[in-house]
């Protein structure tokens, strides 16, 4: 696919082109763009030394353009040159055949954004990352166990990995299957994080886990007490028992030097609890000397690459696809969680396996998700 373009339309406009005296060189193209439409885009059109390249760079070019209305410069240029040839002549009827496929071939598009669009806005549960739930959850069983058997040296996890490739929903899989009572979980969001609500949240953690710990929030929001204080009575605390804390989309909190620092003096002093981080980058707290004393275990997290996995993720949503279009998946996207759960959304606006192919194959399914994906990444 070229510009959301199937490749065997693509090839077809080639080969009608090819045969127009329209394109014999620039000066007879151009002539074709005297249309109020087509007048803007005259000058965008490339010279070139003969008539393939001519065709080359002519759809290339327009392929990417839309007039304000949104109708794609390509239909409009068919349209025109269609009418200078003859009805009844060959190339008027192959002109006005590939008129309408490339017509259809683009509104199926636009309908299928829209419908991406709809389903994008209708399942928030991927797109902000909250656990799906057990049953939808596929794959991961080998790192899940990894972290559930991790040794008490071990103070920080920290899981980095893309937007879209499924560390928080692996991360809530985890914590679920930890003593619940003993979890604590924080989510930090653009222009929010602060160490004083860190602090605060974790008082009030910490207050229904210990005798006489009723105070202890109160005590936090209305002493004068300074952030060393209140972090070292946090970890007084934290390490009387073994506690799990999470801390989700730690990049959030970069260049933020007080949290940094919050994280750096828990990496230290912790003795007994241990932390999970998600984050798209190793934060700048967590040291390479850090995994040689084995206090801190990264990893770097890639999407289900297995055909297996990825035929189960499917089949937790009620659908059941091929082998050949797992391995399709896998070669286009890594299996990526995020274009996986956009596959199954089109499998429930009726998409076919075969259909699904053929847009892979044509990476219709690739355009729509990078538009997606780009909502994800700053």
């Amino acid at each position: 696919m070229s510009g959301g373009l199937p490749k065997e339309l693509n090839h077809r406009c080639r080969q009608v082109f090819l045969q127009c005296d329209e394109f014999k060189d620039y000066d007879a193209l151009i002539a074709v763009f005297v249309t109020d439409e087509l007048l803007p885009f005259k000058s965008e059109i490339r010279n070139a030394n003969n008539r393939k390249q001519l065709v080359d760079f002519c759809l290339e070019d327009l392929l990417q353009k839309r007039i304000k209305s949104g109708k794609p410069v390509l239909e409009i240029f068919l349209a025109t040159l269609k009418d200078k040839y003859e009805v009844g002549n060959a190339l008027h009827d192959e002109l006005a055949a590939l008129y309408r496929d490339v017509h259809l071939a683009f509104t199926k598009i636009e309908v299928l954004s829209k419908q991406i669009q709809l389903s994008y806005q209708q399942f928030p549960d991927v797109l902000s990352f909250n656990l799906p739930g057990e049953e939808l959850f596929a794959g991961r069983k080998q790192l899940i166990h990894e972290f559930l058997s991790l040794s008490k040296k071990t103070r920080i996890v920290a899981i980095i990995g893309i937007p879209g490739v499924g560390k928080t929903s692996l991360m809530k899989q985890v914590a679920s299957q930890l003593e619940l009572n003993r979890v604590f979980w924080y989510e930090f969001h653009p222009e929010l994080a602060s160490l004083n609500h860190i602090l605060i949240t974790l008082a009030q953690f910490i207050e229904k886990q210990i005798d006489n710990g009723d105070n202890l929030t109160f005590t936090f929001k209305s002493s004068e007490l300074s952030d060393e204080q209140r972090i070292a009575i946090i970890i007084k605390n934290l390490n009387h028992h073994r506690y799990y804390l999470f801390f989700d989309s730690v990049d959030l909190i970069e260049k933020n030097s007080k949290i940094e620092s919050f994280f750096s003096i828990l990496k230290q002093k912790l003795t007994q609890s241990i932390i999970f981080i998600s984050s798209r980058a190793k934060p700048c707290f967590c040291k390479p000397i850090d995994e040689a004393k084995k206090i801190l275990k990264v990893f770097h997290l890639d999407g289900l690459r297995d055909v297996d996995e990825i035929q189960d993720f499917f089949v937790r949503r009620s659908i059941q696809i091929s082998s050949e279009l797992a391995r399709k998946i896998d070669k286009r996207f890594g299996g990526l969680p995020l274009a996986l759960e956009l596959i199954a959304v089109l499998f429930k606006e009726d998409f076919t396996e075969e259909h699904l192919l053929a847009l892979a194959e044509d990476q219709v399914i690739e355009q729509l998700f990078d538009e997606i994906y780009e909502r994800l990444t700053p």
